[in-house]
């Protein structure tokens, strides 16, 4: 079922994505809105499952140090809109 996901996933950020791959290290940041304010366990927010969907839909080469300038910065807040923002710097 991951896998499934995972394969979405890709696909929507394929349509979305400017170029191939990101060269060199790069430093990624995950910013999640919610509508509600309940207090959250940021724990259960970890990017690998956006990680591999990156990789695998070929907007980053890898997912190891070697292709990662820092651990992703992951970023929760209250909004109006509920959503997933993810920036990729090079």
């Amino acid at each position: 079922m991951e896998n499934d996901f995972h394969l979405v996933f890709a696909a929507a950020i394929r349509r979305t994505r400017p170029r191939p791959y990101f060269e060199g290290p790069v430093k990624i940041i995950i910013e999640l809105t919610f509508t509600t304010s309940n207090r959250r366990d940021s724990d259960n927010y970890s990017p690998k499952w956006l990680l591999d969907s990156l990789v695998q839909a070929k907007v980053i080469q890898d997912d190891s140090t070697e292709f990662m300038a820092e651990s992703p910065k992951v970023t929760i807040k209250q909004g109006k809109v509920e959503g997933t923002v993810v920036r990729i710097e090079d």
